[in-house]
């Protein structure tokens, strides 16, 4: 897809805390090498689509993004991964991670990952095209399970919309609709992640705890 094919669209996105079953699957964050624990300069989180074109029931080949011991910020031949030629049939949709700095052949990929930043509150991003060009409403969805902590704030936004990927698990996009979205992860001080879990727990038992009647 050229750039100038790529619009953003004001459209309504609803995120979701839950969805049921069997529709969508979505595999919890890993290590980006394969081998290693997953760690600040070693993970890939997925993103899986579902819903229904042609009639039934489908999925799509989903997208992984993230950081690689031995990746950098181009396209690393054994590291991230082109996106497929679709297959012949009904019309479904496409995803895929954009990278318009790229060669026009290496542009769309399902598999990004990047080297660590040189500093502590560097912000990555992404860019995610989504074009449901089918007759239903998908959803996306991803597992937060495992990331690393320092990795805060995890953001996914379009226009209109401006989600926590640590808060909400899934985002249904309008049939017939195009969105990009633009992916951002933080990574933090070890010490601000320490006082920001310190004040949510001091928040939680303060709360709890019973109120004097004055």
């Amino acid at each position: 897809m050229s750039t100038a094919r790529i619009r953003r669209l004001s459209i309504s996105l609803i995120p979701m805390c839950a969805l049921a079953a069997a529709t969508l699957s979505s595999f919890a964050v890993g290590p980006a090498d394969g081998l290693g624990a997953i760690s600040e300069d070693n993970w890939a989180l997925e993103v899986s689509f579902a819903g229904i074109a042609g009639g039934r029931d489908r999925t799509l080949t989903p997208v992984e993004f993230g950081v690689h011991p031995a990746g950098t910020g181009s396209f690393d031949q054994g590291i991230d991964l082109l996106l497929p030629p679709p297959n012949p049939g009904p019309l479904v949709p496409d995803a895929y991670l954009f990278d318009a700095a790229a060669p026009s052949f290496l542009q769309r990929l399902t598999r990004d990952l990047r080297d660590t930043p040189a500093s502590s509150l560097d912000t990555m991003t992404w860019t995610l095209v989504f074009e449901n060009n089918a007759e239903a409403d998908w959803t996306m969805g991803w597992d937060i399970a495992d990331m690393p902590e320092r990795w805060t704030p995890l953001r996914l936004r379009s226009d209109g919309m401006d989600v926590d990927m640590r808060e909400v698990g899934t985002v249904v996009v309008p049939s017939q609709t195009e969105v990009i979205f633009t992916i951002e992860a933080t990574l933090r001080e070890a010490g601000d992640i320490l006082v920001a879990r310190g004040l949510a727990e001091h928040r939680a038992t303060s709360n709890t705890l019973p109120r004097a009647i004055d």
